[in-house]
């Protein structure tokens, strides 16, 4: 989310000052009431002095099956599978889902050498 310009952004109780950016995660826990890899649409509405002002629709993918995924912890930097010994320890917010490890890769995250040698660049 970034807000330009000279106002502040308020949602709920946090606050981004103008011209500030921050990463924004949204985990939707899918494992009980949807298929498996189906697209489900979000509609995100932005109001402003009581009127709608902007929408936009993101297409979230249901992951309800997590042997075939690899997770990037944002903590460690590491990319986590389920067979993993770290994988009972950590939370939902260190298992950042990506179908490819090379996505994961991609987006900074390495693979650790003890179970993902060949995603480790070092």
């Amino acid at each position: 989310m970034t807000m330009t310009g000279s106002v502040d952004a308020v949602m709920g109780d946090f606050v981004l000052a103008a011209g500030e950016a921050v990463d924004l995660g949204l985990v939707i826990d899918f494992s009980h009431q949807a298929e498996h890899l189906h697209t489900y649409p979000l509609v995100l509405t932005q109001h402003q002095d009581g009127q709608v002002v902007g929408r936009i629709t993101v297409d979230i993918v249901a992951v309800t099956e997590l042997d075939d995924f690899f997770f990037g912890n944002p903590r460690s930097g590491e990319i986590h599978i389920t067979t993993c010994p770290l994988w009972p320890r950590l939370g939902p917010s260190s298992k950042r889902p990506f179908v490819r490890g090379e996505d994961a890769v991609a987006r900074g995250f390495n693979g650790r050498a003890f179970c993902l040698p060949s995603l480790n660049t070092g």
